[in-house]
């Protein structure tokens, strides 16, 4: 018995130890959720009180986990009050303390919180690091719909908006938003959070009105929860400040701007980094309105503020010294505003301390890429107006030119780290002002040195780099994949993961519900997250095909000239809106010159005018427009051997028909058609998008011979289901074209009205024709390029396919150097994007694998059409050299209209181009 009742003793001790333990535990687990309750409301301070009760509860039950944690937001708490280098420590510690017995969970929780503090830092690469640790560890535990998931992705997102990589960052961002939703519905400050970041990514896409609507959701909400005079609410009250700046609504702007910073200044909680945002969005307003002494009053407090919390290497101090270098470069001091964008260098690059401004930095270890590339690019104008202003000396002028050299070697580097093709084209509208300044400082330079050819060759590279550079890179993908004999399977993968993609961007574009948004964005994000991890891991497996995808070399002088035949002559044009100038870079096979044209007045109005006046056949119009923009674009002399022009426009130039253009004064001639000496009469001519893709489709070695050229023969005819008007015309046309191919003993493939079905075009082995000839309609947006389409046979069941063949899914379309016709209506036209030229139908023809193609700028009648098709097709097979003949082709067709009495006017033959060889 006595041996019962001690062993009874002892349980009851037990018990009541483990009784007592587990109310303390219970105590230490409110304490640690009152502290992240504090810390959702940005009081820091009381936050790390209460889990500092917590934490010694937790050590002593020998809860680790949660001991972890407690530690990991008082880190948290210490990096939100602006104390970055002792979070960064202690969680260091936590990390080599106890790496190996935290469970995967609480791994990716602090992977998380130490992201957020080299984020805030400024290390991008390290906080990018963490943040796929964590998401790796999320996705292995399956976790699809918790809080600390949803901070993961923002603070990818987060990454992503600050190395300019915005429709990834809104991919993150609503994945975050839509976890944050169903956890904690839609009033909650994760939920305001989220609002405001999406603002922050509209805000940089330009979306302002969006961005607006994101941040005052978020004010409405912090208000709701926090009063009126919470840290939050000043940070909705700032953001909303940044639009109401951007939008020119100074007043509201600084009235915001003064409400967030006293909110700020009475919280002695407040970090002050955050007081520095503050003064250096107010010096913005006040630089934009020409006032300059207090810009840089502001400029330079923020200044003070971001180095007390940072120290002296910091993107953000980067990127003030950038504005305080802007304000003095708008005032005319340029000496002072190049030191202070050299100290910017200084402060972005962590291995470069030189305040020689003759000096640039190793672009290899940076902060952030974006805010270096714009120091370099101020820098090079900051040293363009010292020479020009102040010294005359040759240095500071090679200097400026060697900063843009920098520019453009950063460019290239951040182009393979972006992903998202929008992210990559908006990359190129920023390039092609880097390159107009290089194009303008190297013409300078070929003037005042003896090296003249060597900087007329540099300023024609920089010309070339503007040039369709996302395009480029996409076919040399597509190439390296072809080369590098990556399996069949993966490549049907590929497509597969590429088509679903295509599929859910145009209906985005498409302005869909806000719910069915949510559902297409998740989907999206799931895929995309799919493809980048495809690709990387072709990249490890196959090597060939990742030294193949990146060796993209940029066309040389030389290259084109060797190509050139001697009776053709390549013009390439680049638009430089800064000075108002056109570059003319006229390359034939002996001969290499630059023309520097000043624009002339309403020279944009010229551009929409020749395009109005031919399609409403106002010949008055037409003939003024079409002879002034002769004189304003061709060249002061053409060698008379010259028969063919390879055209290369840029911007809008890519919108007219340059075999329209009047050669002489039509006012000192009879005002006739019969007398007007067009250029198409003189030259051949075909268009590109750059000389490098020129160079490289002429340079690829065709698998079709003369022997067996064949040809796939498209026309639904009828589009009463897409309410279009039917094509009578086209059957006659795809006719006529079978029996010239029939007479010629060349095999045709006709798919006609039913046959003419979008499923039966894809399902299509492509890769064999020579030909591929689409008569129908088309249809461009140049708003959303993911818009424009080819209109197919629309069948009653529409499950599969809706009979609109849209870019997107063109550009998973697999051809093998063929001449894809497009008789259509205006499938030569898109949007159009600074450096990457026009955006629409063509471009995804010779993405799919197209060679030549042959588009129409504006809609034309469906009879003449069809005699122009017939006898192109006529002159294509009389002509035994094939290919070689497409634009003398052409112009034979052209010139038999213009010949013909009833089809003369440009209106009938003019919209045709060849894009291509």
């Amino acid at each position: 018995m006595k041996k019962i009742l001690c062993i009874s003793m002892s349980l009851f001790v037990v018990f009541s130890a483990l009784a007592q333990d587990t109310t303390y535990h219970t105590k230490a687990v409110g304490y640690y959720m009152q502290g992240k309750t504090l810390f959702e409301g940005a009081d820091y301070t009381q936050s790390t009180q209460e889990l500092q009760k917590a934490l010694p509860i937790f050590e002593q039950t020998k809860d680790m986990d949660m001991s972890l944690l407690c530690r990991g937001m008082i880190c948290h708490n210490q990096l939100r009050q602006g104390d970055i280098n002792t979070a960064i420590e202690n969680m260091d510690k936590i990390f080599t303390q106890a790496q190996q017995v935290m469970s995967p969970e609480v791994r990716a929780i602090l992977y998380n919180i130490i992201s957020e503090a080299y984020l805030n830092k400024g290390r991008l690469d390290l906080a990018q690091e963490y943040l796929e640790k964590s998401l790796e560890i999320f996705t292995e535990l399956r976790q699809g719909t918790s809080p600390d998931l949803a901070n993961v992705y923002n603070n990818l997102g987060l990454v992503s908006w600050n190395t300019g990589k915005w429709d990834e960052a809104l991919d993150y961002q609503f994945r975050s938003l839509n976890i944050r939703q169903k956890i904690f519905g839609l009033e909650h400050p994760g939920i305001a959070a989220s609002y405001n970041d999406l603002g922050l990514v509209y805000s940089s896409k330009g979306d302002l009105d969006k961005a607006l609507a994101y941040y005052r959701d978020a004010l409405k909400i912090y208000e709701k929860i926090y009063g009126t005079g919470h840290v939050k609410v000043a940070n909705a009250y700032i953001n909303i400040a940044i639009i109401q700046r951007r939008q020119q609504n100074y007043l509201e702007a600084l009235q915001n701007l003064e409400k967030a910073l006293q909110i700020w200044e009475a919280n002695p909680q407040t970090n002050q980094a955050r007081i520095a945002f503050g003064y250096s969005n107010i010096g913005q307003v006040y630089l934009e309105q020409d006032e300059y002494l207090l810009a840089l009053e502001y400029q330079k407090r923020s200044l003070g503020l971001y180095r007390s919390a940072f120290g002296n290497k910091h993107p953000e101090i980067a990127n003030t010294y950038n504005l305080i270098g802007r304000t003095l470069l708008k005032r005319g001091d340029y000496r002072d505003a190049l030191e202070n964008f050299q100290q910017a260098l200084m402060a972005n690059v962590s291995s470069f301390d030189q305040a020689d401004y003759y000096l640039n930095p190793d672009i290899s270890s940076y902060y952030n890429a974006d805010i270096l590339l714009s120091s370099l690019h101020l820098k090079a104008q900051a040293l363009e107006n010292v020479y020009l202003n102040k010294t005359l000396k040759l240095k500071d002028i090679q200097t400026a030119l060697s900063c843009l050299e920098s520019c453009d070697l950063l460019i290239e580097k951040i182009r393979i780290l972006r992903h998202n093709k929008n992210d990559k084209i908006r990359l190129g509208e920023i390039a092609a002002e880097v390159y107009e300044d290089a194009i303008r400082i190297s013409l300078n330079l070929s003037e005042m040195t003896l090296k003249s050819k060597f900087y007329q060759e540099k300023a024609f590279y920089f010309s070339e780099k503007s040039k369709s550079a996302v395009l480029l890179s996409a076919i040399n993908d597509t190439d390296a994949k072809q080369f590098a004999n990556i399996p069949a399977d993966l490549l049907t993968e590929e497509r597969q993961i590429k088509e679903d993609i295509a599929f859910l961007e145009q209906e985005l574009a498409k302005g869909p519900s806000a719910e069915q948004e949510k559902i297409y964005r998740d989907d999206l994000f799931t895929l995309n997250q799919k493809y980048q991890r495809f690709i990387e891991g072709l990249e490890q497996k196959f090597p060939d095909y990742y030294n193949l995808k990146y060796n993209v070399r940029t066309i040389r002088i030389t290259d084109i000239q060797q190509i050139l035949p001697e009776n053709t002559a390549l013009l390439s044009y680049f638009i430089a809106p800064k000075t108002q100038r056109i570059y003319l870079f006229k390359i034939s096979k002996n001969t290499f010159q630059i023309e520097d044209i000043p624009q002339i007045e309403k020279f944009e109005s010229f551009l929409t005018g020749i395009r109005n006046a031919i399609q409403f056949r106002s010949l008055k119009s037409f003939y003024r427009s079409a002879y002034t923009l002769y004189k304003q674009l061709f060249p002061n002399s053409i060698h008379r051997d010259i028969q063919k022009l390879v055209i290369i426009p840029d911007g809008r130039l890519g919108s007219i028909p340059y075999e329209a253009l009047i050669m002489e004064d039509p006012e000192r001639k009879a005002v006739s058609e019969n007398l007007i000496s067009y250029v198409i009469q003189k030259y051949e001519v075909s268009y590109n998008y750059s000389a490098t893709l020129f160079a490289q489709t002429i340079q690829k070695k065709s698998s079709q011979t003369a022997e067996n050229k064949s040809i796939l023969l498209c026309a639904p005819i009828n589009f009463s289901k897409a309410k279009l008007a039917s094509l009578p015309g086209t059957s006659y046309e795809l006719e006529r074209i079978e029996e010239l191919f029939a007479q010629n003993n060349l095999p045709t493939h006709v798919l006609e009205k039913e046959k003419a079905e979008e499923e039966t075009l894809k399902n299509t082995d492509l890769s064999k024709y020579t030909y591929i000839h689409l008569a129908t309609h088309g249809t461009v947006d140049e708003v959303n390029p993911e818009l424009s389409r080819i209109y197919l046979f629309q069948k009653e069941d529409t499950t599969k396919e809706d009979g609109q063949l849209y870019a997107g899914e063109i550009y998973n379309l697999r051809f093998q150097n063929p001449l894809v016709i497009l008789s259509a209506c205006q499938t030569g036209l898109g949007k159009i994007s600074r450096g990457e030229g026009i955006i629409g139908l063509s471009r995804a023809l010779l993405y799919a694998g197209a060679k030549d193609i042959l588009v129409s700028l504006w809609s034309v009648a469906d009879q003449s059409t069809s005699e122009l098709m017939v006898d192109f097709y006529t002159h294509i097979l009389k002509n035994e050299s094939g290919q070689q003949g497409l634009s003398q082709a052409l112009r034979e067709a052209k010139l038999q209209m213009i010949a013909h009495s009833e089809y003369k006017n440009p209106y009938f033959w003019a919209p045709f181009i060849l894009i291509g060889n």
